[in-house]
Parts: C-alpha cells; structure tokens; sequence
C-alpha cells in the first residue's frame, strides 16, 4: 500500500522531501506529465482534503480506465489506504497515472499532514517508551530522537 510504508522508507520519503530546498518538481508546465486538474489544484500553494480526494479519483479511473482495480482500505483516518495490483505497476499503468492524476497532490497533503501521521505516532511512542515526552510536530519529535541519539531502527 501506497498509504502504509515500512516505517524506515516512510522516513526516508518524508525526510528527503521536507529537506528538498527546492521543493517538489514543478507541474503543469511544458513537457509536465500532470494533468490539468492536478495543476489546478496546487495553483494556491495548498491541497484542501476535496483536491486530495478528487486527485485520488481520478488516479483511481486513470487505473481503471487501464483495466486495473485499486483495493481500498477502510477510509478512515487522513490518508486514503489503498494497495495496487502487481500487474498495474508491471505495465506501468500505475506509475503513469499516480503521476499524471496525483503524485504532487499527495505530496503536497502528506506533507502538510506530516504531524498526524503513523510514523510520527509511531516516534512520538518510541520517545515515550524512553521516558522522553514527545513534542507536537514531527520537527520537534526528529529533534528530539536526534538530541537522544536515537534514529527510527532503534525504535523498532
């Protein structure tokens, strides 16, 4: 599932993400792989949860439209849990329609999101089972594992 990482690869994900001064490629622009739509919805610098959703569904019609079906989790929570055929990322089906419907839209929301997800939660504990009260954001939670020379494996 796209949603549910391992938690190491998770913060390698976000990590480089958030430490990329430049930000996330550009869309829209020629040569762009992004759909219109897309490129609308990252026009304000801000991903509302009806731009998430609506970039997720038309990710979803993209694969099917290509023949392939997503498995949908239970729709609770921030993130939308789904998992992809094998069969769709072997065409590459899935890599062309996550990017050309969706890619930058749940960067943006997972970004913006970081400090409300399992990983962080995840963190938040493995301080907590230290004795160490966690803080609010996952900036001060990375602080915090840095400060105490702790990194995501020894939490596992």
């Amino acid at each position: 599932m796209r949603a549910i990482a391992a938690v190491a690869g998770a913060l390698l994900v976000v990590g480089g993400l958030a430490a990329c001064s430049a930000g996330p490629p550009p869309v829209g622009g020629p040569g762009s792989a992004s759909s219109e739509e897309q490129t609308a919805a990252l026009a304000d610098d801000s991903v509302s949860s009806d731009e998430y959703e609506e970039g997720f569904r038309r990710y979803q019609a993209c694969l099917a439209d290509a023949g392939y079906d997503l498995l949908l989790g239970d729709g609770t929570g921030y993130l939308v849990d789904y998992s992809v055929p094998d069969a769709a990322v072997t065409s590459g089906a899935d890599e062309a329609c996550y990017v050309r419907e969706f890619q930058q839209v749940d960067i943006s929301w997972q970004l913006a999101h970081v400090d409300e997800s399992e990983t962080t939660q995840f963190l938040k504990d493995c301080l907590a089972q230290r004795g160490i009260t966690p803080g609010e954001t996952r900036e001060e939670v990375d602080k915090q594992l840095e400060a105490n020379g702790l990194s995501a494996s020894d939490c596992q």
